[in-house]
Order: structure tokens, then C-alpha cells, then sequence
């Protein structure tokens, strides 16, 4: 009898019928090289897409105006009491805004008067054609004809009749970083100013995602700081070493870089701002344009407020800054100081930079606010 084999653990012949993957033909490394080029492709076009997005605002916020549009339609109305106590409230900023205040809102203890962020206030349309003119430098911002003036026009509406002590909040810098920008449009309410730097690419786009958020805007001009050209804030600062006619073509170039603003500042020129006889020139082409100039402190002597008086200028001044030590409790010991300020003289006004920290104490203090018996207000209802 034959004997019988075990264990034999011979692996089978592959199955010839089998379909084999084209891959199999490649190296290992070389599949790994495909792969990860790939994934880099994959992250370009995020990244272009991205881009696409800030400098096409209407792309993400489409949506959110067409629903704007169909809410104010007439026959869509819900009838909630609600939805007739906004429709009060928009009706009460555009008679404040031509001048009429209806009585019932004169109470300051209303507590519909001037909400911190109110999303049915609508920003006028920007640029106006009736406010701009064309130049060798680009379109600019101009009286209009009628008398009217884009620091009034492009504000966000404010109930002046509101008696509480005001303050008045500019984030600076913006427009450099998307992430950074982004936050601060959307988490802060729209009462907060924001401040845009001329000298980037980009900041047409973010004027006018801005102002489709509700925000009112101004725009930041590089002028001479003191460690000049150790700190050199672009190709187009303004210089106390340049004749005027040279500065004011440097300024109009950066006007041209925003769209919607209701004026400009600076949080670079502690030099040029000091200088009576290069600031003034500047000035006067700022109030010929019809704009407001907003002093954020950065110098100590500055020249901003005489001669804005002098030459009948709406300016406003900040009163302190949130620039030395950036602790959680450093900021807010700031913001507890501004409060007081602001209780004792009725106004304020107080710049801030746009890093988290400070942004997340930034927005706990603001909300309580009301409940402080604090108005918080934009920056074309702080100037004088």
C-alpha cells in the first residue's frame, strides 16, 4: 500500500488567469513619488480656490444677500412680532440717518436703540457713482455733487440720540492675513471698525466683504515711522524727506487701493503725523475728498487734531491702544481702563490688533457692554 504524503506547505501556482493591476509594473518608490505629487496638486487647487473666494467676496455671501432680498420683499413676512420690531428698527436708522429721530426712540432705554450687531442694517452700495471720480491714479472717492460726503454715505447707520457713554473699537491691520481677517469679520459684531492696509493686493476685496458683512471701514496709509528705513512700511509711505506734491501722489495711489471707506489713518507714521507742514497738505486733500481721518495715538505729539480743527475735518482720537504686554490679564485690565475712560468722559475710542487672544478677550468684554450701560459705536459716530 502505497504511503500516504502530509505537510506538504508548497504554495500553490499563482492563477494565471488572474488580472494583474498595471501598477504592478512600477517600483515602489516610484508609486510614492505619484502619490505625493498628487497630494500637492490636490492642495494647490485648494489653495487657488481659496484665494478665489477673497477676492470674489460675492462668491460666499451670494446666498445669504439673496435670502436678504427675498426677507424684504413685500408678501414675505412671517408676522412674528419679532421680525415687525426689526423692521421698527431699520425704519428708526434711516430716519436717523436724514436727520429725523422719531421720538419713541429718543429713550436711551430702549433696548432695540443701537445694537452691537444688528444683521438687517444694510451698508449703502459701494462705490457710489455719484461719489467717485476716474484719475490717473485710479478711481477716487470725491464729494458729490450734491453736497454729499462718502464718510456719511458709507457709515453704518447710528442712532445719535442714544444718551449712553459711547466707545468706538478699530481692529488694525487687517488684510495681510486671510485667516486672521476672516475671524475678525465674522465673530466680531458689525458695530466694530475695521482698519485695512493699503499696501495689499487684496484689500479692495476685503473693504467690500466688509461692508456686505455690515462693517464700517477705513484704510490704513503707510507713513514715516521714526526708525525709518529700519522700518519701512512700503514703497508708497508717505516721507517727511519728500516734497508735498510727491506725498499727495503717494496718497492717492493708496486711496485707490479701497473701495467703501469712510476714511483713513495710519498705525505706522509717528514721524510724519508730528510734522505740521507734510500732514497738513495731506489733510486738506483728505477733507477735499470728503473722508475722515482717525488718529490711532501712535505718537505723542501729534499735529491730527489742531490742524483737523483748523481746517474743519471730522477726526476722531483714539484714547489707548492694546500694544504693550498681550497677557489675557494684561488685556483686560486694558479694556477695564478704556471702560473707565470712557464712563468718566462719555467717548472713547480704542485700537486693537487683530491676534486671537486678544480678539477672544476682545469679544467677552464687548458683550457685555449693553449691560454696562455702554454704547458701542463705529468710528463715523465718534469723530467731531
Amino acid at each position: 500500500m502505497p504511503a500516504v504524503k502530509r505537510g506538504n506547505n508548497k504554495t500553490p501556482p499563482p492563477d494565471v488567469n488572474r488580472p494583474r493591476s498595471f501598477l504592478v509594473r512600477y517600483t515602489r518608490a516610484f508609486k510614492l513619488s505619484a502619490l505625493g505629487a498628487t497630494l500637492i496638486v490636490a492642495a494647490l487647487m485648494f489653495t487657488l480656490f481659496d484665494i478665489f473666494v477673497i477676492t470674489h467676496p460675492h462668491v460666499r455671501t451670494a446666498g445669504h444677500e439673496q435670502n436678504a432680498q427675498q426677507a424684504a420683499m413685500p408678501g414675505h413676512e412671517k408676522g412674528t412680532g419679532e421680525n415687525n420690531a426689526n423692521e421698527a428698527n431699520n425704519n428708526t436708522t434711516n430716519n436717523t440717518v436724514s436727520g429725523t429721530v422719531p421720538a419713541v426712540m429718543q429713550d436711551a432705554a430702549n433696548e432695540t436703540l443701537n445694537k452691537q450687531d444688528d444683521p438687517n442694517i444694510k451698508l449703502s452700495q459701494a462705490p457710489d457713482p455719484g461719489l467717485s471720480e476716474d484719475t490717473p491714479q485710479g478711481s477716487l472717492p470725491r464729494v458729490g455733487d450734491d453736497g454729499r460726503k462718502p464718510w456719511q454715505v458709507y457709515a453704518r447707520p447710528f442712532n445719535t440720540q442714544d444718551k449712553r457713554p459711547r466707545i468706538g473699537i478699530v481692529i488694525s491691520d487687517l488684510s495681510l492675513s486671510r485667516l486672521t481677517t476672516d475671524t475678525v469679520l465674522s465673530q466680531l459684531p458689525t458695530n466694530v471698525t475695521v482698519a485695512f492696509d493699503a499696501e495689499s493686493p487684496v484689500t479692495a476685496a476685503w473693504c467690500s466683504r466688509a461692508r456686505q458683512l455690515g462693517h464700517e471701514v477705513l484704510l490704513q496709509i503707510p507713513m514715516e515711522p521714526f526708525d525709518y528705513p529700519r522700518s519701512d512700511p512700503g514703497t508708497n509711505t508717505l516721507l517727511t524727506t519728500l516734497p508735498n506734491s510727491k506725498n499727495i501722489e503717494r496718497l492717492l495711489w493708496s486711496l485707490h487701493q479701497g473701495v467703501g471707506y469712510v476714511g483713513v489713518t495710519t498705525m505706522t507714521g509717528s514721524h510724519f503725523i508730528t510734522d505740521t507742514e507734510k500732514l497738513e497738505p495731506v489733510l486738506q486733500e483728505i477733507n477735499k475728498r470728503g473722508l475722515l481721518f482717525f488718529d490711532a495715538h501712535i505718537a505723542p505729539h501729534s499735529a491730527v487734531r489742531d490742524l483737523a480743527t483748523a481746517m474743519h475735518l471730522p477726526a476722531g482720537v483714539a484714547a489707548g491702544r492694546i500694544d504693550q504686554v498681550l497677557t489675557p490679564a494684561a488685556v483686560d485690565q486694558a479694556l477695564s481702563e478704556i471702560e473707565k475712560t470712557v464712563q468718566l468722559s462719555g467717548r472713547a475710542i480704542i485700537v486693537v490688533p487683530p491676534l486671537p487672544m486678544v480678539i477672544d478677550r476682545l469679544k467677552l468684554w464687548i458683550k457685555d457692554l449693553p449691560s454696562r450701560g455702554i454704547a458701542l459705536a463705529p468710528i463715523s459716530a465718534m469723530v467731531e
